[in-house]
């Protein structure tokens, strides 16, 4: 890990510690890091390289701002994206994860699933599993399969029944 160039600008020993203590553990996670000072503000950077893959990059500053930037498959069905993105931010905000509770349960797809939806769009309309009807307007979504499961203990999203639901 690189040293923090000398800045005349004074940094909140406080913040500084953390953002150090945040460096070594995703230092520890295997992610690349560097802290930096810009315009007076310190931060750090850090870099997940996977082979094969687009980088995953997040930054972290000392007033607590912290951003993370990944790479999404855009052969990925907008629900599939649409999960990715509220499953990350009900893990980084716990009022998310709260209100939303069956976010915290992963669906299973996978890249067979994306395929035979691709593979079902062309075939016939009408046919039984063409998501078209014969006349060629679209058939309803199929219901959600997991709409009606209930979180379990020990998933961020559990609340016992009868709990207050706006306390947490």
């Amino acid at each position: 890990m690189a040293e923090i160039p000398d800045d005349p600008v004074t940094v909140d020993d406080d913040a500084a510690g953390r953002l150090w203590a945040i460096a070594d553990e995703l230092s520890v996670a295997g992610l690349a890091v560097r802290l930096r000072r810009t315009r007076g503000v310190l931060g750090l950077t850090a870099t997940m390289r996977q082979p094969g893959h687009c980088e995953t990059d997040v930054s972290v500053d000392e007033d607590g701002y912290t951003e993370l930037r990944y790479w999404a498959d855009p052969a990925a069905a907008p629900a599939e994206a649409a999960y990715a993105i509220t499953n990350a931010l009900a893990a980084i905000t716990p009022s998310l994860a709260r209100s939303a509770p069956g976010l915290s349960r992963p669906r299973e797809t996978s890249a067979a699933d994306t395929g035979l939806r691709q593979r079902m769009e062309r075939l016939a309309p009408g046919h039984p599993s063409s998501p078209y009807n014969s006349d060629g307007s679209r058939k309803p979504p199929v219901p959600d399969p997991f709409s009606g499961e209930l979180p379990i203990p020990g998933d961020p999203g559990f609340r016992p029944e009868g709990s207050d639901p706006r306390v947490g």
